[in-house]
C-alpha cells in the first residue's frame, strides 16, 4: 500500500485536481464540472465512470435503486460524502488503486457494503467501516486513513489501536462510540477531523488540560483557566478544540502552531486577547466566529488561507489589520462585526468575496491598495458609514463609485508611500523594508517611491527623501 507521509488524503486530492486539466460541462448521463462527477442521470444497471472524471461528488448516485454495479477506473482519486448512499441494489464495486480518499457514508445502505465479511472494510488504504462486534478494535497495518464516521455509533467498541501507517483520522470517525475508553494513536497521525472522538469515554475521561495526540494535534482543551498557554509541542489546533469555552480570556499560541481548525475558538465569548504567531499559515472556516469580547486582530503575512466567516460575529472587534499572504478574502470573513471601524487590507489581497464585511454597521474606513482587482457587489452590504480609501483610477475607486460608497483618495505625492498625505520617516522606512525584501510595495506605491524619477526604487530615493525631510 502506498504511503503519503506529510499530507492528508484530502490535501493530496486537492493538489492532484489542481494540477490536472479539466473540461467542464454535462455529457449525456453524467453531469461533470471541472473533473467532478456531480450527478448520474442514467438508468443503466452497470455503470462505468467516464474519462475526465477525477472525483465522484457528494451524493452523485445517492438513492439510485437501479444501479447494480459500478466500475471506478484508475483516474478517480476521491469518492465524496454519500456518493452511493442508499443504492441498496448496488452489489459490485470495482475500484482502482488510485483512490486515496472516501467521504462519509459513501456506501451506506448498499448491498455491497452489507456483503463485506472483513471486520475492517477498506477501499485501498482507506478504512471506510468497522464490521464487527469485537470490543477491542485493532486497525490493520497499511491503513492510511480512517474515513469520516467509519466507527461512529459502535457501542460494542471499548478500545482502539491504530498502527503507525495511519496519517489521518476523519471527521466523526469514532463519534458516539460511547463505551470507547482506550485509544492508542501513533505520532504518525497528522490530521484529526472535527468530532472524531466526540461522546466517547476516552475523551470525557481525559484528565490533562490539553488533549494532544498524534503529530502535535490539540484536539480539545479541558481546562478552566482564564489565560490558556498552548504547549510548545502543539503544531495544529484541531476543529472545535476550544469551541464555546466560556472561561478563556486570553490565548497564547506558540510559534510551533501552523494550522487552526474549523470553529477552533468559535463561541469563546470571553476571549479578548489574541496574538497570532508568524508560524500560522492556515486558518479554517469560522475559526474565531462569535468571539464577542475580541477587540483587535492582526493577521500575519504568513497566513496563506483565511476561511469563510473566520471572524464573523465578533461584535466587539474594532480594528483589523490584514497582512496575510492570501489573495482572497473569503466570504463573510468579518460579517456581523458591528463595532468594526477601521480595516487595513494588505498588499497580497486581490479578491474580496461575497458579504466579507456584511452587517459591519460601524465600519467607517477600509484601506484598499491598487492590488485589489475584484470585489463582490455585496461585500459591504449594510455598511452605512463606510468610506473606501485608495488610489484614484484604481479598481477600488471604480467599485466605490459604482456602489455609491464614499471614496477618500490616498495621497499620490512623490515619496508619500503610505498615502497619509505627508512625506515622513515612516515612508522612508517602508522603502527600506521593500529594499530589504521584508515587505512589498504595490505598482502605484513603487511609482510614488521613485522620488528621483529615474524609473527605479533604490537607496538614492531613500537618501533624497531624507534630505527633503531635513530640508537640505
Amino acid at each position: 500500500m502506498k504511503r503519503y507521509r506529510g499530507l492528508s488524503a484530502f490535501l493530496i486530492v486537492a493538489l492532484l485536481l489542481w494540477v490536472m486539466p479539466f473540461s467542464a460541462g454535462a455529457a449525456g448521463e453524467f453531469e461533470v464540472e471541472n473533473g467532478v462527477l456531480i450527478k448520474y442521470n442514467g438508468t443503466g444497471q452497470a455503470v462505468t465512470i467516464p474519462s475526465g472524471v477525477y472525483s465522484i461528488g457528494d451524493g452523485a448516485f445517492a438513492g439510485n435503486t437501479r444501479i447494480k454495479s459500478v466500475t471506478i477506473p484508475d483516474y478517480v482519486y476521491y469518492i465524496g460524502n454519500n456518493a452511493f448512499n442508499g443504492c441498496n441494489n448496488l452489489q459490485t464495486v470495482d475500484y482502482a488503486d488510485s483512490i486515496v480518499s472516501v467521504g462519509a457514508h459513501a456506501f451506506e445502505d448498499t448491498a455491497w457494503l452489507a456483503s463485506q465479511s472483513d471486520p475492517y472494510v477498506c477501499i485501498n488504504t482507506v478504512l471506510i467501516a468497522y464490521n464487527s462486534t469485537e470490543k477491542a478494535a485493532s486497525v490493520p497495518q497499511g491503513v492510511v486513513s480512517i474515513a469520516a464516521y467509519a466507527f461512529a455509533n459502535h457501542l460494542d467498541v471499548t478500545s482502539v489501536t491504530l498502527p503507525d501507517s495511519v496519517l489521518e483520522i476523519g471527521e466523526g470517525a469514532f463519534f458516539d462510540c460511547q463505551n470507547l475508553a482506550s485509544v492508542s494513536i501513533p505520532q504518525t497521525v497528522q490530521s484529526i477531523g472535527p468530532l472524531a472522538f466526540e461522546n466517547t469515554k476516552w475523551l470525557a475521561g481525559y484528565k490533562e488540560d490539553f488533549v494532544v495526540q498524534g503529530d502535535g494535534i490539540l484536539i480539545k482543551y479541558n481546562g478552566n483557566s482564564a489565560n490558556a498557554a498552548i504547549p510548545d509541542n502543539v503544531r495544529q489546533i484541531a476543529a472545535g478544540a476550544f469551541y464555546q469555552n466560556k472561561t478563556v480570556q486570553s490565548i497564547t499560541i506558540p510559534q510551533s502552531v501552523f494550522s487552526i481548525g474549523m470553529r477552533a475558538f468559535s463561541g469563546c465569548s470571553k476571549l479578548a486577547k489574541l496574538a497570532l504567531p508568524a508560524s500560522v499559515f492556515f486558518i479554517d472556516d469560522q475559526a474565531f466566529a462569535d468571539c464577542t469580547a475580541l477587540t483587535a486582530v492582526r493577521i500575519p503575512k504568513t497566513v496563506a488561507y483565511l476561511g469563510s466567516g473566520a471572524f464573523s460575529g465578533c461584535t466587539a472587534l474594532t480594528t483589523a489589520t490584514i497582512d496575510g499572504g492570501f489573495h482572497t478574502l473569503s466570504s463573510k470573513t468579518f460579517s456581523g462585526c458591528t463595532a468594526l471601524e477601521n480595516v487595513t487590507v494588505g498588499i497580497a489581497v486581490t479578491n474580496i468575496q461575497s458579504q466579507a464585511f456584511s452587517g459591519c454597521t460601524g465600519l467607517k474606513q477600509i484601506k484598499l491598495l491598487d492590488t485589489v482587482a475584484e470585489i463582490a457587489l455585496d461585500a459591504f452590504i449594510n455598511c452605512p458609514q463606510l468610506s473606501i480609501s485608495g488610489y484614484r483610477l484604481s479598481y477600488a475607486y471604480t467599485y466605490a463609485r459604482s456602489c455609491n460608497i464614499a471614496f477618500q483618495a490616498l495621497s499620490e505625492k512623490a515619496g508619500d508611500v503610505n498615502g497619509d498625505g505627508s512625506v515622513l520617516l515612516t515612508d522612508v522606512l517602508e522603502i527600506q523594508k521593500y529594499l530589504s525584501a521584508v515587505s512589498q510595495l504595490t505598482p502605484f506605491q513603487l511609482k510614488i517611491a521613485d522620488y528621483d524619477g529615474n524609473d527605479s526604487v533604490n537607496t538614492s530615493d531613500v537618501l533624497a527623501i531624507q534630505r527633503a525631510i531635513a530640508r537640505l
